[in-house]
């Protein structure tokens, strides 16, 4: 008997202590956490792993300015699954099993790619406490041409490409909520690499026009991932996450000095440290780089880079070489599909190693570098410089192996990209071989800090889900 009434005061007080607990603490202990498993590219060994991933409608009742792991992890997820979108596991399969609604995903220029295009996936869910919640994927892997966009500045205000593409993102946005009648529902957007400065700008043109989407601040969850500086100025938005690697070059693409930079507020993940060898390089025979004996920590040896670019590269300067230094750079660092791309890699090579094409430029070069940028014999140099690099091309052994389409590119990228780089030629040209030598030598380690697999691990490393 004494047993039973214990067991009953037990009980009542059991109910009294959950009625009066905070409705939001109930919610939370009940929440449902989706638990899937996806499989995408390490591109650290060069082969396909499997990963998990957890997701839960409580992310978006949380307040959009505080930064979550979770959500960071599971933004991330998306495009490290993005590789194998349409497969198990891919994208839309993540979308689907997590509850968006798989009548309504759009998915636009994922397999289209010009300079001009913005791959996106967008869908939408209704939570589980009765919000009504849009995803935005902006695609940031395997864009092909999508890239050149990437280096088409512009002169002023936000970076061109970039701020193009979020422009075409926000129009997808009002068009898939009048086509769903979904206005003032809350807004997921995520993207990396070049996609992240997207996600960044696209977060910013939201915030800028709240009455447009129906919406407050506090409804936009914004998680850019590598993110390059695109935005005129720095905003502060806190519900825009712009998460980045101290050791990755692609955020700092654009050059702070150019009075860019990005418009949310910036985590920089945890990273071990990372040193760089100081390189040298000879133009005349012997080795291409050697090595000073020096060493560096990698962030202070990228930000003295772009530092360097910022004191002696005008932003209008470099827009000058829009119509074809971004094209042409597109080729050997993002065109998978250009068959010249090797033959023109060797070619550069060769042209700059011992006395090939190095050794006809001294000549205009030093006048370029040595005359009144106003005098006639200045613009002499200038069409001399071009002729030098035209002839030595249609003479060169790698002329029948290179396209005439891309033969002619190389032949105006040249010249274009000598007279972007003449100004540092003028005022420090031992500091910008060093520079250009260290950056050169040390690529591999260097970009390895941008691969997304690279991104995920270091992610799920400050997210107890995973831990």
């Amino acid at each position: 008997m004494k047993l039973t009434k214990r067991l009953v005061s037990f009980a009542a007080s059991t109910a009294i202590c959950i009625a009066i607990l905070p409705t939001s603490v109930f919610a939370h202990q009940q929440d449902k956490i989706t638990k899937g498993s996806f499989s995408y590219y390490d591109e650290r060994i060069s082969q396909n792993v499997n990963g998990n991933y957890y997701f839960s409608d409580s992310y978006f009742d949380n307040p959009s300015t505080k930064l979550d792991n979770h959500l960071s992890t599971m933004s991330f997820t998306l495009t490290a699954a993005s590789r194998n979108i349409n497969a198990d596991g891919g994208t839309l399969d993540i979308l689907k099993k997590t509850g968006f609604d798989a009548d309504t995903i759009s998915v636009e220029d994922m397999d289209h790619h010009t300079k001009n295009t913005i791959g996106t996936v967008i869908a939408h869910k209704t939570t589980q406490n009765g919000d009504k919640l849009i995803v935005v994927y902006i695609n940031g892997l395997e864009y092909g041409d999508e890239w050149i966009s990437n280096l088409t500045v512009g002169s002023k205000g936000d970076a061109e490409g970039f701020s193009a593409a979020a422009k075409k993102v926000c129009d997808r946005i009002v068009k898939y909520e009048n086509e769903h009648d979904l206005n003032g529902s809350k807004l997921w957007i995520t993207g990396f690499s070049r996609a992240g400065a997207v996600a960044d700008l696209t977060g910013k043109l939201v915030n800028e026009n709240l009455d447009t989407f129906g919406i407050t601040q506090n409804d936009l969850y914004d998680y850019a991932f590598a993110v390059p500086r695109a935005s005129s100025k720095a905003y502060g938005y806190e519900n825009i996450h712009d998460i980045v690697d101290a050791n990755d070059i692609v955020p700092r693409v654009m050059p702070k000095g150019w009075d860019i930079d990005r418009a949310g507020t910036e985590f920089v993940l945890p990273a071990a440290e990372q040193n760089v060898s100081i390189k040298k390089l000879s133009l005349f025979g012997g080795s291409f780089l050697s090595d000073t004996g020096k060493t560096m920590k990698t962030p202070e040896f990228l930000d003295k880079f772009s530092d360097f670019l910022t004191n002696n590269i005008s932003r209008e300067s470099f827009d000058s070489t829009r119509k074809y230094l971004p094209q042409f750079v597109s080729k050997l660092l993002a065109d998978a599909g250009c068959k010249d791309k090797y033959t023109i890699i060797n070619f550069l090579g060769d042209s700059f190693k011992g006395f090939g094409l190095s050794s006809p430029l001294i000549q205009p070069a030093m006048s370029l570098v040595m005359m009144p940028q106003n005098s006639s014999e200045y613009q002499k140099a200038y069409s001399e410089l071009d002729k030098t690099v035209a002839d030595f091309l249609d003479s060169s052994k790698y002329k029948d192996k290179i396209s005439a389409e891309n033969l002619e590119l190389t032949k105006k990228a040249i010249p274009a990209a000598i007279r972007v780089f003449l100004p540092a030629i003028r005022s420090d040209f031992p500091n910008m071989l060093e520079n250009f030598a260290t950056l050169i030598g040390n690529i591999k380690p260097i970009i390895s800090n941008h691969y997304a697999s690279s991104y995920f691990a270091k992610l799920s490393a400050i997210d107890s889900y995973y831990c």
